[in-house]
């Protein structure tokens, strides 16, 4: 059994957050609240995903592989069984 040093552990616990830069993410995430539309966030979204990255992966899916597709046909999310659930209704 032999044992190897990688260089990078990508393990989501390993994560170097010495270098995450807290401040910059601690004003993002303070001028998306104070923005009109914040209480949005409060919600669910589309169960389809996200309006405008369908539109940005359907634009992608075009311009990259000729697939001809509308932001509605794009589908985004974490697990396939949920997914499934939709794309079949």
């Amino acid at each position: 059994n032999r044992h190897h040093h990688f260089p990078f552990d990508f393990h989501m616990s390993k994560n170097e957050y010495r270098h995450f830069p807290i401040a910059a993410w601690r004003r993002a995430y303070s001028r998306c609240l104070q923005e009109e539309s914040a209480a949005e966030m409060l919600f669910y979204g589309d169960p389809q995903g996200e309006e405008g990255l369908r539109r940005e992966i359907a634009a992608y899916a075009k311009s990259v592989r000729g697939v001809q597709c509308t932001p509605e046909q794009v589908i985004i999310g974490s697990d396939p069984y949920p997914l499934l659930d939709i794309v079949c209704r």
